[in-house]
């Protein structure tokens, strides 16, 4: 039986992969970054959908899994690994999805202009096989408890009795926008309404997801002032990642099951005293 190739431009560039230009994006993306102040750290930057990710994705359109599984971050990181793992024959539950963020210092060297490229089969925060490069958002000397214990996640013991929590929440739950593209000088469409098909309007339609991640001035911050080099504080890597909240302990949560989806290498960011809120706009078209 001869099959027919089809590009159905879910992101997937198969032209180019056929002419040998390298691995293509899954999906389309543009994030922007402030500070507090409201200065532009940097606008339109553009992601990477890693390999962990784009199975991902495949596994929850069809609900089947893959016979290739990555590793999860709770191996890589030896967190929570004693909370049951998925096999390759488990269905993805319905609560296993993207909902935290981890970030990272392995995404640039010292000097500027050394943004280093995320290669597809990355798994980890950090850069390639350096878990170390992985920062946890919060230092503390006991357990966090209240709103704080709500939004810090993926719990693990440091030197001297201390606690780290290598993964956030999203300042808000995601949203999806579907929006006209009547934009004027990058502004925002229009909202698209349900009487769209019988329209006789010319415009393109944009759909995409937003998610809003925010650094507050502890974040990272106490990391590095734990290990004396806090005029070194800065990120340079995002990513999203996927997981399911479980119960690892009795009556203590945390999530398992955790693995990398997107990742965004960028410049040095440093952190002195300062917050950072990135916008985040991943588009299916």
């Amino acid at each position: 039986m001869k099959f027919i190739e089809i590009d159905d431009k879910l992101g997937f560039k198969y032209d180019q992969l056929k002419k040998g230009k390298g691995q293509t994006k899954t999906f389309r993306t543009c994030i922007d970054a402030i500070d507090d102040m409201g200065n532009v750290l940097f606008t339109r930057a553009s992601n990477n959908v890693v390999l962990g990710g784009s199975v991902y994705v495949l596994e929850k359109l069809f609900n089947v899994r893959a016979q290739l599984q990555v590793s999860t971050l709770n191996e890589i990181m030896g967190i929570n690994t004693a909370a049951p793992a998925f096999t390759n024959t488990d269905v993805i539950p319905q609560d296993h999805f993207i909902s935290l963020w981890g970030a990272g210092i392995g995404g640039s060297g010292d000097s500027i202009g050394t943004t280093r490229a995320v290669k597809f089969y990355e798994r980890e925060v950090g850069s390639n096989g350096r878990s170390t490069e992985m920062v946890p958002f919060r230092v503390v000397d006991t357990p966090l408890a209240g709103t704080d214990a709500e939004n810090y996640w993926f719990k693990k013991d440091l030197k001297d009795g201390k606690v780290g929590y290598y993964l956030k929440k999203f300042q808000a739950a995601p949203t999806i926008k579907v929006l006209w593209k009547d934009g004027v000088d990058g502004e925002d469409g229009t909202e698209v309404t349900s009487d769209v098909y019988g329209t006789a309007r010319t415009e393109g339609i944009e759909v995409f997801a937003e998610i809003m991640l925010h650094i507050t001035k502890k974040d990272i911050r106490e990391y590095f002032d734990m290990v004396g080099e806090i005029e070194k504080a800065r990120i340079n890597t995002i990513a999203l990642c996927c997981g399911i909240k479980q119960e690892i302990a009795k009556d203590q949560y945390d999530y398992s099951n955790v693995v990398m989806c997107t990742k965004l290498n960028f410049g040095n960011e440093m952190l002195e005293n300062k917050e950072i809120t990135f916008r985040y706009r991943i588009f299916t078209n």
